[in-house]
Order: C-alpha cells, then sequence, then structure tokens
C-alpha cells in the first residue's frame, strides 16, 4: 500500500486534498532551486548541504504525528514543501560541487556513481519500508523513517564536507611524484 494510499484510509482524506498537498511538494522543489545558489554563496556548500539535510527529518514529523482534518492536511503540506525543497537544494547543491572537484576525466564515473547510489538503492527501500509496514505498522515505519534520515545528516557532519566554506579544486589535486631517473 502507497504513502498516498495510506493517506486516503488513514486520514481520511478526500483524492483532491491529497492532490493539493503533493503538489505543494512540487513548488517546494521549484523553491529549492531558486535559493541554493544564493544559500550557497553566503555560507558555503557544507553548512547549506548540511542545513539542507537536517531539515528532511524535521519536515517528515507532521507525517507522523498530526490526525485526519484540514490542520493535519496544512501541516503535512507544509512539511513537503520544506522536505522538498531542502532535497532539492540539497541535490543541486551536492552535483555542483561534485563537478567542481571531480576531474574531467572522472566526471561519467562521479555521476554514474552518484546516480547508482540515489535511484538503484529505492526499489530496496521501498520493499524495506513495504515489509516493515506491514510487520510494525504504518505508524512505527513512518517513525522509524523520520529517524533513519538522520543518518545522511551524521554522515555528512562527520566528514570534511562540514568545514567545506568554498569549493577548491586546486586544493584537492594530486600531484604525482617525480620519476626516479
Amino acid at each position: 500500500m502507497s504513502a498516498e494510499t495510506n493517506l486516503l484510509r488513514e486520514l481520511h482524506w478526500s483524492p483532491t486534498a491529497l492532490g493539493i498537498v503533493m503538489g505543494a511538494g512540487g513548488a517546494g522543489g521549484i523553491l529549492g532551486a531558486l535559493v541554493w545558489q544564493p544559500l550557497e554563496r553566503r555560507w558555503g556548500p557544507g553548512p547549506v548541504m548540511l542545513g539542507a539535510l537536517s531539515l528532511n527529518p524535521l519536515a517528515q514529523i507532521p507525517l507522523v504525528l498530526v490526525g485526519p482534518g484540514l490542520g493535519g492536511q496544512i501541516a503535512i503540506g507544509i512539511g513537503m514543501v520544506i522536505q522538498t525543497g531542502a532535497a532539492v537544494c540539497h541535490g543541486g547543491l551536492q552535483r555542483a560541487v561534485r563537478q567542481e572537484l571531480a576531474p574531467d576525466e572522472l566526471q561519467g564515473r562521479a555521476q554514474a556513481t552518484g546516480a547508482w547510489l540515489a535511484f538503484s538503492l529505492r526499489p530496496f527501500a521501498a520493499l524495506a519500508a513495504g515489509g516493515l509496514g506491514t510487520w510494525l505498522g504504518l505508524h512505527l515505519t513512518l517513525t522509524l523513517i523520520t529517524v533513519a534520515l538522520v543518518i545522511p545528516f551524521l554522515v555528512l557532519w562527520n566528514s570534511p564536507v562540514r568545514d567545506m566554506r568554498t569549493v577548491a579544486p586546486a586544493a584537492l589535486t594530486v600531484t604525482e611524484e617525480p620519476a626516479n631517473p
């Protein structure tokens, strides 16, 4: 059963309400695309990526806590705007940093690896979420997923990205050892 079906059944939403709330996520994506570059110029790529990743679990909380009614629809809609905006902001900035730092000859490999990590794991995540939802119930599964959204933030926090204020490819260039005569 999909998340959308659960919203319709568990929260007694109309299909129109669901469409409006899901559409709010699209508006958040547009907003994220518009703001990531100015935010990156102001604070640097590391803080902006961390900020965007920190918003994801927070924006998921309304989905776990709200009940039926207009208030829940508004809360989840706002969460969708924030979560989708943060995802687009992080994704755009992450790809820009990767393109800046990866040498030209590795651009294709870097893009393919990033795409593989982002997209190939989704079916397994969907299967796991469906299994957990069946085994543990919807509410507990959504709570576990919300907690799991903290993991990407923690990984990035414990990496050099945390201190990245500018993208400096020259500082990361590997120089070859001089050949022995």
